[in-house]
């Protein structure tokens, strides 16, 4: 589990749709917000509309193109 330094709040991004976006969606036996957890750094990125951690150690160059969906809120956020 990595040590998270800092917390950044990703961008709002107001509808996607399966078919012209990739998504990394919340799986149905998933537990907490999380959506990938590296140690690729020190950084949480949260949830655009709630602020719940989505990714946590992950480097956003690594995960290009990406539209995450929050179980917490529902929104969809983008790097």
């Amino acid at each position: 589990m990595p040590l998270i330094r800092e917390h950044v709040r990703l961008h709002g991004f107001p509808q996607a749709d399966r078919a012209r976006h990739q998504l990394l969606e919340p799986s149905a036996e998933q537990e907490g917000t999380v959506l990938l957890r590296r140690e690729e750094s020190d950084v949480a990125h949260d949830c655009a509309t709630c602020q719940a951690s989505l990714l946590e150690g992950c480097r956003l160059d690594r995960l290009p193109g990406l539209v995450f969906r929050c179980s917490a809120c529902g929104g969809y956020s983008i790097p």
